[in-house]
């Protein structure tokens, strides 16, 4: 779990969610309990992704 309390950032992935940061982990936070630029930014693009695929259906 050290890696995850040291981590700069951190995200779950799974088919039925999007994206979903984590900010803390035991009660620890992660990245000052701040959702980081990159998850912010990776979590857009799927999005976009997500409405350009709808449009084709």
């Amino acid at each position: 779990m050290d890696e995850v309390y040291n981590a700069d950032e951190c995200f779950i992935s799974a088919a039925t969610i999007i994206l979903l940061p984590v900010i803390k982990a035991d009660g620890k936070a992660i990245n000052g309990g701040k959702i980081g630029p990159f998850t912010t930014k990776l979590r857009e693009l799927y999005k976009e992704i997500l409405k350009a695929q709808a449009k084709m259906i």
